[in-house]
């Protein structure tokens, strides 16, 4: 297995990030001992309509994660870019890819080793979604007060913006994306997602040092693209 290089990983930025509605779909759906990584994305019955398919079923507007998170969904796309690491497809000294008798092409890692790494992915994405969900909650987005907040919502982003400018960057080295808001100590929803992500390295650390070694894991984990928060 060639070692991973020795940089961090910058979170990777999507011309549309899924809706909540698509994202929740693709988990409550997600079967992780297929060791094949989830998919997220939104499909458009129509350009014209600028709304996902099931949004557009529901005759509601895409509800895209809470502005006062973005930051904390750039952390989720740099911690799922990372994993991809363990589902290349195994390739021969000329670069070619490996195939099964079928013609297939054939991954570096067995299922079992990749089904472990889609179960801490599974847990990671709903952890997401239910700090994501706790956010809008704790801070009235959502239910019977939601219109008296709406005012209210883009002075905290504003004011968490203001404070993120002093606040260090999660993504390591990724200091672009520094002033995104995200969830910090205190903040509803924050001891989840904190907990959540040092599961997730937990996790993936033990899957490869069970399959793949320690010394691997050891050199696999110095890049590991967040740098996790306290309690």
């Amino acid at each position: 297995m060639p070692p991973r290089p020795h940089t961090a990983y910058a979170a990777p930025v999507r011309a549309k990030r899924p809706c909540m509605i698509c994202f929740r779909n693709v988990i409550l759906n997600y079967d992780p001992m297929t060791g094949e990584l989830p998919v997220f994305r939104c499909y458009f019955a129509t350009a014209a309509t600028g709304k996902c398919t099931l949004c557009a079923a529901r005759r509601k507007a895409c509800l895209l994660p809470a502005e006062g998170m973005q930051g904390d969904s750039l952390d989720l796309e740099a911690l799922l870019e990372w994993v991809t690491f363990y589902f290349d497809i195994a390739r021969d000294a000329d670069g070619n890819p490996d195939l099964d008798a079928d013609g297939d092409e054939v991954y570096e890692h067995d299922t079992g080793f990749r089904a472990e790494i889609c179960g801490a992915v599974l847990r990671l994405c709903t952890a997401f979604e239910a700090t994501e969900k706790t956010h809008r909650s704790g801070l009235e987005t959502t239910g019977a007060k939601k219109k008296r907040s709406r005012a209210n919502y883009p002075a905290w982003v504003a004011a968490r913006r203001a404070l993120m400018q002093v606040y260090h960057p999660r993504p390591a080295g990724n200091a672009k994306k520094a002033i995104e808001c995200r969830l910090v100590p205190g903040d509803d929803g924050y001891q989840l997602w904190a907990l959540a992500k040092r599961m997730f390295r937990g996790e993936v650390s033990a899957a490869v040092t069970s399959a793949l070694g320690p010394a691997q894991e050891a050199v696999d984990m110095a890049t590991f693209p967040l740098r996790l928060d306290d309690f």
